[in-house]
């Protein structure tokens, strides 16, 4: 071949490769950012699964208790018989509510079940306070993590509404309270890329937890991907061939 067909061809190879390494690098970066706010929407209480909205799902934690492990309950409910976030705002000075008197995600250590290590029952149902069997009251309270996750996805935590004594901490040590019925912003290191958050509770009863939990996710751009991948087939393509 011709020295300055040669040189040519080298001159093309560079340039595909860079422009393949662009490509790859475009795609590595192709992702945008959205926000996803959790309502908490509906009426269910004493609830021992785990519950889900808009790919997120939340579960009550197993811990040690008596003779073994306890697991506590959630509830959704917009209840706030004993917890302080009731009516309107005592205070005539302070502004409205940003909570707006919905459905919460809500924790207490009532209900308690005896469980295994992996969350499985293994015995009777205590409530403390009001037992829903007296006859199987075990006497031991579970406590109120409420552990929120995205099945293994890293999220940023934005903001929340705490509902009563409700409070939420990070996988990378945040913890926030707030003022009970007033929007909480969060912002640094530790509410960004977490694995998970564990909502707090208290031992009032419902309503401890939080509503409106506001999340950010980075998602593919799904166009973006595909025309990346295409131009990528048609360069290696064009390598084998070279």
């Amino acid at each position: 071949m011709p020295a300055p067909l040669k040189k040519c061809g080298r001159l093309f190879m560079a340039t595909r490769s860079i422009l393949l390494a662009t490509v790859l690098a475009s795609v590595a970066s192709a992702t945008m950012a959205s926000k996803v706010t959790l309502k908490f929407d509906g009426e269910s209480i004493y609830n021992y699964y785990r519950g889900s909205e808009k790919g997120f799902g939340w579960q009550n934690v197993v811990q040690p208790g008596e003779g073994g492990y306890v697991q506590g309950h959630w509830d959704l409910s917009d209840r706030c018989s004993d917890s302080g976030l009731c009516g309107p705002n005592p205070d005539p000075d302070a502004p409205p509510y940003d909570y707006d008197f919905s459905s919460f995600l809500g924790t207490d250590p009532t209900g308690c079940r005896k469980v295994d290590p992996f969350g499985i029952p293994l015995g009777p149902v205590t409530d403390v306070g009001a037992p829903l069997n007296p006859q199987d009251h075990v006497g031991a309270p579970c406590g109120t993590p409420l552990k929120l996750d995205r099945a293994g996805l890293p999220f940023d935590v934005i903001s929340f509404i705490p509902t009563a004594s409700g409070a939420i901490s990070s996988s990378k040590g945040g913890y926030a309270k707030g003022n009970p019925g007033y929007l909480t912003l969060l912002e640094g290191d530790v509410w960004s890329g977490v694995d998970w958050i564990i909502i707090h509770g208290c031992s009032c009863g419902s309503p401890a937890g939080i509503d409106d939990l506001t999340l950010q996710i980075s998602e593919p751009k799904t166009v973006a991907l595909l025309a990346s991948f295409v131009l990528v087939s048609v360069l290696l393509r064009g390598r084998r061939r070279a």
